[in-house]
């Protein structure tokens, strides 16, 4: 382990990756903060593909953590691994059931799986402060928008609208506002 980190400091995240994969494999016991440290060498090196097998292991470890989901599922989304988010998604959401950070990772997982009816039943589900969230606002959106419900989309839309126009979020639901916009112009229907 001592190793390994000395190699992270060196910039030899490869070396390094030897190294932690030995330690797990000669039985360390903290083997999720090892998988912490592996993941981290592979983002470094690039290697998205060895940095989700990592985190695929270290979310079912019992020390799991809102972080190490939310990384999980955000690389998932990144890879377009859909149902892999999906199911991380599900998982960690059942551990921490109301993590304001792994709510709107859930809900991007649901619409990317084209499943904007659960999507839309489970943001009805959450108190009225938790849907409040701009980012589960936008999902909601996306995903009311996606269905034809031009109306309503718009309406939330709007209302992320209202807050830093430099935030990605408000400019997300700015581009649908114009996209609706600029369709009802040209045609006086909206087509999702």
């Amino acid at each position: 382990i001592r190793l390994g980190d000395i190699y992270v400091s060196l910039g030899d995240y490869t070396t390094s990756s030897l190294y932690l994969n030995n330690a797990i494999t000669a039985g360390y016991k903290n083997k999720s903060e090892i998988e912490r440290r592996l993941a981290y060498n592979y983002a470094a090196l690039g290697d998205h593909v060895g940095m989700l097998k990592v985190l695929a292991y270290l979310i079912q470890e019992t020390d799991v953590t809102i972080d190490d989901y939310s990384v999980a599922i955000s690389l998932a989304l990144r890879e377009w691994e859909n149902i892999r988010a999906y199911v991380w998604a599900y998982a960690g959401i059942a551990k921490f059931k109301n993590s304001p950070i792994l709510i709107p990772l859930y809900l991007s997982a649901l619409r990317l799986n084209d499943k904007s009816s659960e999507l839309i039943n489970y943001v009805g589900t959450l108190t009225g402060e938790t849907q409040k969230n701009p980012l589960i606002q936008l999902e909601y959106g996306i995903a009311l928008y996606g269905q034809g419900n031009i109306d309503q989309a718009l309406a939330v839309f709007s209302s992320i609208q209202n807050g830093d126009p430099t935030l990605d979020w408000v400019i997300e639901a700015g581009n649908y506002i114009h996209s609706i916009e600029a369709q009802k112009n040209q045609s006086g229907s909206v087509q999702p």
